[in-house]
C-alpha cells in the first residue's frame, strides 16, 4: 500500500478546503438570490394632535389682536388678511371697564357712568350706546331701510386688562360728560333700524345696596356678549383712515348682539341684564 507523502497530504488538504470555499460560496450567493428580501423598516409618526372641541369664546385680548392685524393691513394699504374674514361667526365676551374715575357728580345723558346716594344707599348706573351713521365709517348701504349703527367705544384699547387701571384717578366726582381722546379709536357696533332721529335709548338699572358691596376705585363692568358677524359689505372688522395715512386707523368691530350685562367687580355680581336675541341686531 502507498504511503502518503507529506507533500501530498497538504495538497490533498489544500485542495479539499478550496473546494469548500468554492461551493460555500455557491450556496451563499445562491441562498441570497432566493431568500424574500426584509421588511422595510417603519418609523413610528406621531399622532396628530386632537383638535378641541368647539371654538373658544373670544375675550377682549383676542379681540384687540385681531383689531391689530386689520388696523395693520389698513395702515400698509393691503385687503385685510385671512384671520379677520375667517373670524365670522365667532362667539365673544367684551368687558368695558367704565366708572374708574369716580361716580359722576350729576345724572348723566351721555357715555357710561354711575352714581351713589349714600343717605338713601341706592345705586344708579346709565349706560348709552353711541349712534354711527354708516357714512362716519365709510360704509354705504342699499337697503331701502334706515340702518344706523350703534354701540360702544372701547377705552384705552391698546390694553386687554378686563379691569380699571390701577393708576385711575380718585377724585371722588368726575364730570358727566364723556371726553373723547385721540386714543378713541376702536369701537364695537350692530346694525339697527334707523326710522327716525332718536337717541338711543340708555340702559339704566337703580337699586339699594350697601356702600361695602362695591369698590368705587374698581368701577364697573360693561359685559357686550355676541359673535363677529360681518355687515354691510365689511368683514368682521372694519378699519379707515379719513384723515390720511398719517392718521392712525379707526377701526370697528361688527357684531350680532346677544345681550348685554353690568357686572359688580368686586364680587361678581351681575347687577343687570339686557338680551338682544329677539332684536334687529342682525341686519345685514
Amino acid at each position: 500500500m502507498h504511503e502518503p507523502s507529506p507533500r501530498s497530504s497538504r495538497l490533498a488538504i489544500a485542495g479539499g478546503l478550496v473546494a469548500a470555499i468554492v461551493f460555500g460560496g455557491i450556496g451563499f450567493f445562491a441562498g441570497r438570490s432566493t431568500s424574500p428580501s426584509p421588511p422595510p423598516v417603519v418609523i413610528p409618526q406621531p399622532a396628530p394632535k386632537e383638535q378641541p372641541v368647539g371654538t373658544p369664546v373670544m375675550d377682549r385680548g383676542a379681540l384687540i389682536q385681531l383689531v391689530n392685524i386689520a388696523s395693520d393691513a389698513a395702515a400698509s394699504g393691503t385687503p385685510p388678511p385671512t384671520e379677520v374674514s375667517k373670524a365670522a361667526g365667532r362667539r365673544f365676551e367684551l368687558v368695558l371697564p367704565f366708572g374708574c374715575d369716580g361716580p359722576a357728580d350729576r345724572e348723566r345723558t351721555a357715555g357710561l357712568g354711575w352714581h351713589y346716594d349714600s343717605e338713601n344707599a341706592t345705586l344708579r348706573i346709565r349706560v348709552f350706546p353711541t349712534r354711527w351713521q354708516p357714512a362716519d365709517w365709510r360704509l354705504a348701504t342699499t337697503d331701502k331701510r334706515a340702518v344706523g349703527l350703534e354701540g360702544f367705544w372701547v377705552e384705552r384699547p391698546w390694553s386687554s386688562a378686563a379691569r380699571c387701571p390701577a393708576t385711575a384717578a380718585r377724585s371722588g366726582q368726575v364730570d358727566s360728560e364723556p371726553i373723547l381722546l385721540p386714543g378713541q379709536t376702536l369701537a364695537i357696533a350692530h346694525l339697527v333700524d334707523d326710522g327716525d332721529d332718536s337717541d338711543p335709548r340708555p340702559l339704566e338699572t337703580v337699586q339699594r345696596i350697601g356702600a361695602n358691596e362695591f369698590d368705587p376705585t374698581q368701577g364697573f363692568r360693561l359685559r357686550v356678549l355676541g359673535r363677529l358677524a360681518p355687515a354691510l359689505g365689511s368683514p368682521p372688522v372694519k378699519c379707515i383712515q379719513p384723515m390720511g395715512s398719517a392718521q392712525r386707523p379707526l377701526c370697528l368691530i361688527w357684531m350680532k348682539l346677544t345681550e348685554i350685562r353690568i357686572e359688580n367687580p368686586a364680587n361678581g355680581a351681575v347687577l343687570a341684564t339686557w338680551p338682544y336675541a329677539n332684536e334687529t341686531s342682525g341686519i345685514s
